[in-house]
């Protein structure tokens, strides 16, 4: 495997693993745009919680899933971008449980550093518990990508307070630390000046996409109510949504993104289809394909800080969208059918999809409001190389 031999590398300590989340997310798409110009490690999510075999329906197959992409190791994904998958042993409720993550975790860093010849890199944080692996290990500078708040996810087998150890001590050491959500980075400037605010990205394509819808979409009758994205229970409020499709039964309630027990009572709804998980190039024909965008975030401490990538994406292909009401969504009011109970939501749906409606064509959003991940790349970069660690 040949290594890039020129300039200083990143090593991205991801939120996401790179061979089954979606890569519509902030970390992944800064790291392919800065690959085009600097050598990039990027390292599958390592967690911050052991999924629960009692009270997760899913723990079979989140376990077998990231064996899988375990088994990948270390794969060159581009000329400068690389793609680790380590073995973590995802303890975090423990102090040898962390201690034992951390040796083991670090071990397998310091030979894939050996492999590829990284001596003195810019580390890129994102997931925090990935944090005390680094700590020790030769740095040239740190970012801290502070895009959620992360105490706040709503897991079992969750250390909230070991987690927020951890932010608060990584907003005061970083030399830059990247938010998305106001209110993230209000908080981070009382005690840091390195704190900068950049809007979430979107993939070029949702602006110009013209292609056929999907296959499974074609025999769903319409209007379609679509929604993509996670459904944890901190990020998707189905009382709402179950509510909402039992007023409107000839509507079609459409949700792409991984499945979630948070979900289950959606199930027995006919006017209800689950796709299931979706490549990132396919999301663009699934949201130009909707008749009405849908976002209907929880009203928990997670909810309201986030900043959701898929209502830019919603925003970029130009389609209605009904959101419950959040800063983010509020931010976008000329653009968006912020609704704020199940009855608000109904009539906001009915007026939308009625024939001739007017309130069919969303308003029109200031370009300058939605910027290719490219333009973002190159303006973080040029912070980076201001900091003089790049």
């Amino acid at each position: 495997m040949e290594t890039p031999n020129r300039g200083n590398w990143i090593v991205c300590l991801g939120g996401e693993d790179w061979w089954y989340h979606s890569h519509a997310h902030f970390d992944i798409q800064i790291m392919k745009c800065l690959s085009e110009q600097i050598p990039v490690l990027y390292v599958c999510s390592i967690g911050m919680r052991m999924p629960s075999l009692r009270r997760d329906k899913l723990f079979l197959t989140r376990i077998k899933r990231k064996l899988k992409s375990v088994s990948r190791l270390l794969q060159r994904i581009s000329p400068q971008l690389y793609v680790y998958s380590p073995l973590p042993i995802p303890l975090y409720q423990q102090r040898l449980g962390r201690a034992m993550n951390t040796l083991v975790l670090r071990t397998q860093l310091r030979a894939v550093y050996q492999r590829l010849g990284i001596k003195n890199p810019l580390v890129w944080v994102n997931t925090p518990t990935a944090w005390p692996v680094m700590e020790v290990l030769p740095r040239r500078g740190l970012v801290y990508q502070r895009t959620d708040d992360y105490a706040a996810y709503d897991f079992d087998n969750f250390n909230a307070d070991y987690v927020r150890l951890i932010d608060d001590k990584l907003i005061r050491l970083a030399d830059l630390v990247v938010h998305v959500s106001d209110e993230l980075h209000r908080e981070a400037l009382k005690i840091t000046t390195h704190s900068i605010l950049l809007p979430q990205g979107v993939d070029e394509t949702f602006f110009d996409f013209n292609g056929l819808p999907p296959a499974d979409l074609r025999m769903i009758a319409r209007p379609i109510i679509g929604y993509v994205g996670g459904m944890d229970r901190h990020k998707f409020d189905t009382l709402l949504v179950t509510q909402v499709a039992r007023n409107l039964p000839d509507c079609s309630f459409v949700l792409v993104g991984p499945p979630d027990p948070n979900v289950d009572a959606l199930r027995d709804l006919p006017n209800v289809h689950f796709l299931g998980v979706k490549r990132h190039g396919e999301i663009p024909a699934y949201v130009h394909s909707f008749d009405v965008c849908m976002l209907p975030t929880a009203q928990t401490e997670w909810g309201l800080k986030c900043r959701p990538l898929k209502l830019m994406e919603y925003l970029a292909a130009a389609k209605p969208v009904v959101a419950t009401p959040t800063p983010a969504s509020v931010s976008f009011a000329q653009a968006v059918y912020v609704a704020g109970d199940t009855s608000s939501w109904i009539d906001t749906i009915q007026r939308i999809t009625e024939p001739e409606s007017v309130d069919g064509a969303p308003a029109q959003l200031p370009a300058h409001r939605l910027k290719p991940w490219g333009a973002l790349a190159d303006k973080l970069l040029k912070q980076l190389r201001a900091a003089n660690i790049i």
